[in-house]
């Protein structure tokens, strides 16, 4: 049946709808059993069903039919919600299956003598005919009976199904504990030896020392025990340095070097394990900074080659078209030349600077640098390009001056990079949203903008190099302008968020703000009055 997810009233109401239809049928089937001979006081008196004798013969197969299905219903909507898709389980459900098993067994022994008091009483009535009691307080007692039962039924029922869907219901079981338990141990067998012989050695002298003619010298007791208890210290000792030598390579501190000549029995090996996985980790570091090297200087190397012929290619196709050519089709095809040598150049440009920010290997000059001013420079520069693709800049910067530490001609680029990016990704006739912020010492740059794109990808994959946000690349780009932008950012001490949502393509730029004793003095300094 398929799943089905209702509210816990829902539920409630099934559940004793259930209980009812099954008592219902329990009456008719005893009328349909009993047939001719059941009298005219078992009518007047049987509680509460006696308007089922005239259709005791329909109403049986129908009633089994609802039994049935409200059974399903309650079983397919164990454990479920109305809007999750997930199995929900409770306390009870986490009691070991074969420990709830055995509880229910016991709660339906437990109820066994008050269904035979209930029987026994059959004969006590006056109303009693072909072993029915027909007064209402038996009816009342009975009923009471059957929920008790339906209840526990329905209790193991519910919870069986919701193991099995959550897939625990063997996992969660003594007995799964138990075999797991024993494979522990045979995996482990040298040192569950060890540890059990180690009790036994530790219990077979303390038994030497207090039934035979040590008992006398209660210091050889004392001292031994002392000396057992020196030693678990000791071991816990060693138990506590391997735990904080995981935790530092979980944490990525991965230069772990034990001593593992101080370690004893299997302590001596996990020790030994750590330092190899240290070494390993190491290695595995090395070889991958060595190989990040050897990229950039190969990239940084053939950029340089590429750039020296291309430069020539630039200087003879500008001595070409300073010269009359007659021909149409020849100047067209310097204009080409020209334009697809300009693009190469830039996109080996752009190649090197991406090269050298990612390792580090750019020199930063962190001055004082008014951003609002910035900010004007910019998009002064970049207003008309905007205007060609109908994009709407909208800024919002703070009368306040916003002072931060950074390097002038990197911040220009960073801020070219993200108006050049716009220009060339965002969906024409929208708007562009700059904001400038300053709080808690931070100052803030949130630049939005809508993209031309569907942008099915997330914002770490748009961070690597040459990714675009038009996989198609039918548009100016090489891919690196953002990767750029984040190195530059980074390497003067600030941070780099991307976010996109939908088609909302949102960066934001975070510095320390600069706090100088000159800024402080300024009333126009936003930053000084955080």
């Amino acid at each position: 049946m398929k799943e089905l997810k209702y509210s816990l009233a829902v539920k409630i109401i099934a559940f004793f709808l259930l209980y009812l239809s099954g008592y219902a049928m329990l009456v008719t089937a005893f009328i349909l059993l009993v047939g001719e001979h059941i009298g005219e006081t078992v009518l007047q008196y049987m509680w509460p069903f006696s308007w089922f004798v005239p259709i005791a013969g329909i109403a049986l197969p129908l009633l089994i039919v609802i039994s049935i299905f409200l059974f399903a219903f309650l079983l397919s909507a164990a454990g479920t919600q109305k809007d999750s898709k997930q199995i929900v389980l409770n306390g009870l459900d986490r009691i070991p299956s074969d420990v709830i098993t055995v509880i229910c067994a016991i709660l339906f022994i437990l109820g066994l003598p008050l269904l035979a008091i209930s029987f026994s009483s059959i004969n006590s009535g006056v109303n009693t005919r072909y072993g029915l009691n027909t007064s209402a307080e038996f009816g009342l007692f009975f009923s009471t009976i059957l929920f008790y039962y339906y209840s526990i039924f329905m209790l193991w029922c519910t919870t069986i199904v919701k193991r099995f869907r959550a897939q625990t219901l063997y996992t969660n079981s003594l007995i799964y504990r138990f075999f797991s338990l024993l494979k522990l141990i045979f995996l482990n067998l040298g040192e569950v030896f060890q540890a059990g012989l180690a009790v036994i050695a530790f219990g077979f002298i303390n038994i030497v020392l207090l039934f035979t003619g040590f008992r006398r010298f209660p210091i050889f007791f004392l001292m031994f025990n002392l000396a057992v208890f020196i030693f678990i210290l000791y071991l816990a000792l060693q138990v506590s340095q391997i735990k904080q030598s995981m935790q530092q390579i979980a944490a990525g501190q991965i230069e772990v070097n034990l001593d593992s000549s101080k370690f004893i029995l299997t302590f001596k090996e996990q020790a030994q394990a750590l330092n190899a996985i240290s070494s390993g980790l190491q290695r595995a570091v090395e070889e991958k900074m060595r190989s990040e090297r050897f990229k950039t200087e190969l990239i940084t190397n053939v950029s340089h080659d590429i750039k020296t012929p291309l430069t020539s290619i630039i200087n003879y196709v500008d001595l070409l078209k300073k010269e009359e050519l007659n021909n149409e089709k020849a100047t067209a095809y310097l204009d080409v030349l020209t334009k697809k040598s300009y693009r190469l150049k830039e996109l080996i440009e752009d190649l090197m600077e991406a090269s050298k920010a990612s390792t580090g290997n750019i020199t930063v000059e962190l001055t004082e640098i008014e951003v609002n001013e910035l900010i004007k420079q910019i998009t002064g520069e970049y207003d008309e390009r905007l205007r060609e693709k109908n994009l709407d800049l909208i800024q919002n910067l703070p009368a306040e001056k916003i002072f931060i530490q950074a390097d002038r001609r990197h911040m220009s680029r960073i801020l070219e990079n993200l108006f050049s990016n716009i220009k060339k990704y965002a969906l024409p006739k929208t708007r562009v949203y700059l904001d400038l912020i300053a709080a808690a010492e931070k100052m803030r740059l949130i630049i939005k903008n809508i993209s031309a794109e569907k942008l099915n990808i997330s914002p770490e994959e748009l961070m690597e190099r040459f990714v675009r946000g038009d996989k198609s690349r039918h548009t100016e780009g090489s891919g690196l302008g953002l990767t750029i932008a984040k190195s530059l950012t980074e390497l003067q001490g600030g941070e780099f968020k991307l976010d996109i949502n939908g088609d909302l393509f949102v960066v934001e730029l975070v510095f320390p703000c600069s706090l100088s004793d000159r800024e402080k003095s300024e009333e126009g300094n936003l930053c000084s009055e955080q």
